[in-house]
């Protein structure tokens, strides 16, 4: 929808087919490039395929905070290419100050470097209160739901799916089965009274955000 993102987005969404070209950086299904920005409530689905900083929902962010997001999307690197990196299912590329709280990633993410669940690499940013559920396929570096972190970072409260991705790395973001992730009581600090709910009928068990329409 935006190739470069500043200022204010609320209860945006969007279904589409994104693909860029060889060398091209910042490729996401709402947004490429988003710089202090305020995302609230929106989400994407669809496909998205780039070389570097590529994810479901945005492929980089600097100084944005991003609120009761969601993506659940195809998300790929350029298969023509050798080298790719920072594929992530809901951002490829979180850094500078950028704030993401109560989000998730349905997405399932499939590249060379830098791959993970929720975000491909964290620089100097805040992840609080998110998971991941998808397929991680890599060929280089990977994690379940951050593959790599830079300078001063915080990811508090999260988890991600171990048996859907295949994944069992700690540290950045805490893995779970199926079965645990389909269980309110295994999310610590979350508020499931306001900001999230959970159901079997609904978002296939997961988690799902009470004022940002799920899947």
């Amino acid at each position: 929808m935006f190739g470069g993102l500043r200022g204010t987005v609320t209860n945006c969404h969007t279904d589409a087919i994104v693909s860029a070209g060889v060398g091209a950086w910042y490729t996401g299904g709402l947004a490429g490039f988003a710089s202090s920005a305020t995302i609230t409530k929106c989400f994407a689905f669809g496909s998205v395929t780039g070389q570097y900083a590529v994810g479901g929902l945005l492929g980089t962010t600097e100084g944005c905070s991003i609120n009761q997001c969601y993506a659940f999307a195809d998300v790929n690197s350029l298969t023509e290419v050798a080298e790719s990196s920072m594929i992530g299912g809901f951002a490829g590329w979180l850094q500078k100050g950028s704030t993401v709280v109560d989000c998730y990633s349905r997405s399932i993410v499939d590249g060379k470097n830098s791959v993970a669940g929720f975000c491909g690499q964290l620089a100097d940013s805040t992840v609080e209160r998110c998971y991941s559920t998808g397929a991680v396929t890599s060929s280089g570096t990977y994690g379940g739901f951050i593959a790599l972190t830079y300078g001063i970072t915080s990811i508090t409260h999260c988890y991600y799916d171990s048996d859907t991705s295949q994944c069992s790395d700690t540290g950045n973001g805490g893995p779970m089965t199926t079965a645990e992730m389909q269980d309110w009581e295994n999310y610590n600090e979350w508020d499931f009274t306001a900001v999230w709910n959970i159901s079997p009928a609904i978002n296939d068990g997961y988690p799902y955000l009470r004022n940002t329409p799920a899947e």
